[in-house]
């Protein structure tokens, strides 16, 4: 009993140090296409820094009507694994969860895996883009997503 109670001390007292150092947040705005209908649209993207090279961002994507396939409202959160490659330039893989609002009568959750890439101009602006095949069903698509972000 005595071993896990020290190792969980252990445990919080290291997770503690790893969140003792600034936060890195940023927000990014982009456009949006989906594979399924055509539907393009407008995402709004939030990011926070977990640990070195782990991040989370919950995302929120709204998809125009095109013809009889109606708008898509997006909920996502992902996990994204950043390898920054030098220059400024980061990739990363990202997979998380998915809820997809289809035209107002279709709720439905799944799952999301894709990459990104991003470019930093300096350390508060980038310009980024994103692959995320969208395993949902009745609406499984790819979403391509190209946009800017700011760090703060």
């Amino acid at each position: 009993m005595k071993k896990i109670i020290i190792t969980l001390a252990i445990a919080l007292v290291a997770s503690i140090s790893m969140f003792a150092q600034a936060p890195k947040m940023a927000v990014g705005v982009d456009y949006n296409y989906s594979s399924k209908g055509g539907n393009s649209g407008i995402g709004l993207q939030l990011e926070y820094q977990l640990f070195e090279h782990l991040r989370v961002s919950p995302e929120f994507i709204y998809s125009f009507e095109k013809g009889d396939h109606g708008h898509f409202t997006n909920v996502n959160i992902n996990l994204q694994y950043t390898i920054g490659t030098g220059s400024g330039f980061t990739v990363y893989p990202l997979a998380g969860f998915a809820y997809v609002n289809a035209a107002g009568d279709v709720n439905k959750c799944g799952a999301n895996v894709g990459c990104g890439a991003e470019y930093h101009f300096s350390s508060k602006f980038a310009i980024y883009t994103e692959e995320t095949f969208q395993m949902v069903s009745h609406a499984t698509r790819f979403i391509t997503g190209v946009g800017v972000k700011y760090s703060f």
